[in-house]
C-alpha cells in the first residue's frame, strides 16, 4: 500500500533543538570524562544521552500515525 505523503508529520523544530543540544551535552561529557579524565563528565554525558533518548521517543510520538 502506498503512503499517502499529506499523513506524514513533520517533527516540530524545538524537538531538533533538543536532539543538537543533547548532542552537544553528550559531546561535552564525554570530552570531560575522556580526555581530561574528570569524573564529573560522567553525570554530563548520561544527561546528554538522556536528550537524545528523550528527542527520539517524542519524534515517534509525533511522526507516528494515531
Amino acid at each position: 500500500m502506498v503512503e499517502d505523503s499529506s499523513s506524514r508529520r513533520k517533527t516540530p523544530a524545538w524537538l531538533w533543538v533538543l536532539f543538537i543540544a543533547g548532542l552537544a551535552v553528550f559531546a561535552l561529557g564525554s570530552f570531560l570524562a575522556r580526555v581530561d579524565g574528570h569524573l564529573y563528565g560522567i553525570p554530563i554525558l548520561a544527561v546528554g544521552l538522556a536528550a537524545v533518548v528523550i528527542f527520539v521517543a517524542l519524534r515517534g510520538r509525533y511522526t507516528g500515525k494515531r
